[in-house]
């Protein structure tokens, strides 16, 4: 199951105007930042909503404020393109269909997230931003609200950003009712104003124009995202602006465990965003029941938003009860960090669950304690963190977590996301393990069969594939409802148990423990590396350090 809610923090508060904000400028459309390695099929889709042609003189379309030699620091001058009236703008790499109007740099591509995961058309005269799209906070262009974050989407799983139609456009929509009323929809906030598309779609000067939407808007508010701000404060994000009367009414907000809301106070330039004051809330979980607001154009709520949520922190296995569209806040050690670029993965005594935030994972370190909240959202069956609202490093260089034993039939929802060992398995193919790409691999047991997934972004791609049977840790990672195992490194497969009575610890398993922990191995040395720093290198039957 495909699930996406659109998340927000904050709106840049444009107010809406007539029945729908529709841009009166070209805007970016659609962007597909995550084509697979080497296919060349990256694009910037942009659209002109109004009635008018528009010339890009003086226009670029950058990904970076000063280009530089970086693969995704380009500038593409915009200056002798006119859009129709309506009409589409395609800039992309070599293999997009149809041909693009506009190449991107030879070499170039669409970064995938931090520092040029942004790409904004830029007016080189009177150096102001015409419109920018993020999907990472942590981009060097700027932000326009929030940033977009596409919960779970890896360059295995491909899915482009598209910009909405209307305020109430959704995936689906996009796809279907919605998908020929344009891309003109404009709150001036990327975390409001896209949606994920599962199979991207590029459109070129050639396509046909499409008329954006102009209402009348008959479509009633409702809540995009619940955060906790403390035990005694809540932030609602709704997905356009509504009113001041109903949205101050605290007889709409309704809290489960007999919990009062005191007031509710509508930003005065951000008029989508609710802050609501309530009496205390104990740490457990609560639902919030909104019901009779209205937006700006009189719209009013036929059906009640009932969301769940958690104040303070809560077991994982409580907050997988949750599911999606809940927020929580949890506790757990960290069982996979960076190993395959994002998710990371973590675990308490109840539980697992992956953290979709790519700035998590370059800080959380295998054996680390955090505290972590946010959204749950399903991508393609797997239950993650995402957004990450906020982190908290409670402790570090503790030893890792122990994985759990099962055998092929315990790959399973209830062991999703968790560290597991299976003993005595052989893969089914010979050779080395591919490069390039994530790949899948068949491996069994004398119970049965199951899928070894390897992460194009682990140390494990172009190593040995073991011809005799091994035991190997992973997290299991579901998608589509099949669960497969992920080993976080090649010292994740052939790990071997110490022999009874062993003090020391086997070196491949010493080399999954976190830097700066104390390991004390045992091994045959192999050269000695003299001078200053008097290095040794040690080697035992299952590895060397």
């Amino acid at each position: 199951m495909t699930f996406f809610r659109a998340v927000a923090f904050l709106l840049a508060g444009l107010i809406s105007v007539g029945n729908a904000q529709t841009a009166d400028h070209v805007v970016i459309s659609e962007v597909f930042y995550l084509g697979l390695t080497g296919s060349n099929t990256e694009f910037v889709e942009l659209y002109n909503p109004t009635g008018s042609d528009i010339s890009l003189t003086g226009l670029s379309l950058q990904t970076e404020i000063t280009a530089g030699t970086n693969t995704g620091s380009w500038h593409v001058d915009l200056s002798a393109s006119t859009i129709k009236a309506y009409g589409y703008l395609l800039i992309g790499q070599s293999a997009v269909s149809p041909a693009p109007d506009l190449p991107m740099p030879g070499g170039k591509e669409l970064k995938n997230s931090l520092n040029r995961a942004a790409v904004r058309i830029f007016n080189t005269t009177t150096s102001s931003v015409i419109d920018l799209v993020a999907w990472d906070g942590l981009n060097t262009l700027g932000l326009e609200g929030t940033a977009f974050t596409a919960a779970g989407t890896t360059s295995s799983n491909p899915k482009s950003i598209e910009r909405k139609a209307k305020s109430s456009s959704t995936t689906a929509s996009m796809s279907a009712a919605d998908a020929i009323l344009g891309n003109g929809y404009d709150s001036n906030d990327n975390s409001i104003d896209f949606a994920l598309r599962d199979v991207p779609q590029p459109q070129s000067s050639p396509s046909a124009i499409e008329q954006p939407f102009s209402g009348p808007d008959t479509e009633a508010p409702t809540v995009l995202q619940l955060r906790v701000l403390n035990e005694n404060s809540l932030f609602l994000q709704f997905n356009e602006p509504v009113d001041s009367v109903s949205s101050t009414t605290t007889d709409n907000y309704a809290l489960s465990g007999g919990v009062t809301v005191n007031s509710a106070v509508r930003d005065p330039s951000q008029l989508s965003r609710i802050t609501l004051t309530t009496s205390t809330m104990a740490p457990g979980i609560y639902t919030l029941t909104v019901s009779g607001i209205k937006d700006t154009n009189n719209n009013l709520q036929s059906t009640p938003n009932a969301i769940s949520f958690a104040s303070g922190v809560i077991s994982i296995a409580q907050a997988r009860l949750l599911g999606p569209g809940s927020t929580v806040r949890i506790r757990g050690a960290i069982t996979v960090g960076g190993e395959f670029a994002a998710p990371s993965y973590i675990q308490d005594s109840t539980g697992a669950i992956a953290v979709f935030n790519n700035g998590f994972s370059l800080r959380a370190k295998t054996g680390d304690v955090w505290e972590v909240g946010g959204g749950l959202k399903d991508f393609n069956g797997l239950l993650e963190v995402d957004p990450l609202t906020d982190s908290l490093l409670v402790s570090v260089g503790n030893l890792p977590a122990a994985p759990l034993k099962i055998a092929p039939a315990g790959l399973v929802d209830s062991n999703e996301a968790k560290l597991i060992r299976l003993d005595k398995v052989k893969f089914l193919a010979a050779g080395n393990f591919g490069t390039g790409s994530d790949s899948s691999y068949i491996a069994a047991d004398a119970s049965g069969t199951f899928t070894v997934r390897i992460d194009k972004d682990t140390n494990i791609p172009g190593t040995p594939i073991p011809t005799d049977s091994v035991n190997i840790v992973g997290v299991v990672n579901e998608f589509n409802g099949s669960y497969r195992l992920m080993p976080r490194s090649y010292a994740d497969i052939g790990v071997t148990d110490p022999v009874p009575g062993q003090t020391w610890t086997d070196m491949s398993v010493a080399r999954a423990f976190p830097v700066g922990a104390a390991v004390r191995v045992r091994g045959l040395v192999t050269y000695v590396q003299a001078g200053s720093t008097n290095t040794i290198f040690m080697q035992d039957a299952t590895g060397g350090m």
